[in-house]
């Protein structure tokens, strides 16, 4: 984007694992707009797919615009989703019931489908190096869970992960998946 530009940003999120509200409550920020925390299910129903609008600018003016989508301090799934993201030029006025259809993903300026085809082309490859050795004849079982948003995590001993922060992040982010 232009350094400086201002957009019309649209979240789409649904939650489809919780039955109930107050479990996974997130607060969406979109550069240049207020924050707005909001829990799916209360807002929208389980199983409903919303969108939260936003008027995002590129404030730094760094020709990108950050958007963070966490969970709020009292979600009891710290687990934030995020199922698909719209940028519209910033005179258009797009209806969430039409976004949600897909009937303005061609209107878009970008439309990510986290997570699906679309996603692809929003991260770089990155290189991946972990050493370990093991013992003749030995055995090892190693379980990689690694998410690392268009950066590169280096060989063991020169970033700041440690096994147990790894471990740790690893824990809270599997928490509750069942294969």
């Amino acid at each position: 984007m232009e350094p400086g530009a201002e957009v019309v940003v649209a979240l789409g999120l649904m939650e489809s694992h919780w039955t109930s509200a107050g479990q996974r409550v997130q607060t969406c920020v979109v550069e240049g707009a207020k924050a707005v925390t909001v829990d799916p299910i209360a807002r929208w129903g389980r199983h409903q797919p919303g969108v939260l609008l936003f008027r995002g600018r590129d404030v730094d003016g760094n020709g990108k615009l950050d958007i963070t989508v966490m969970p709020a301090a009292r979600s009891q799934d710290k687990n934030p989703i995020l199922n698909a993201i719209w940028l519209f030029p910033a005179e258009v006025d797009p209806k969430p019931e039409l976004i949600v259809s897909g009937s303005l993903n061609g209107a878009a300026l970008k439309f990510v489908d986290v997570g699906g085809p679309s996603d692809q082309s929003v991260y770089g490859a990155a290189k991946l190096e972990w050493s370990r050795t093991i013992a003749p004849n030995g055995e090892a079982e190693f379980t990689f869970l690694v998410a690392c948003n268009g950066a590169t995590l280096g060989p063991a001993g020169t970033s700041a992960w440690t096994a147990e922060s790894l471990t740790k992040a690893a824990r809270d982010v599997w928490r509750d998946w069942k294969p």
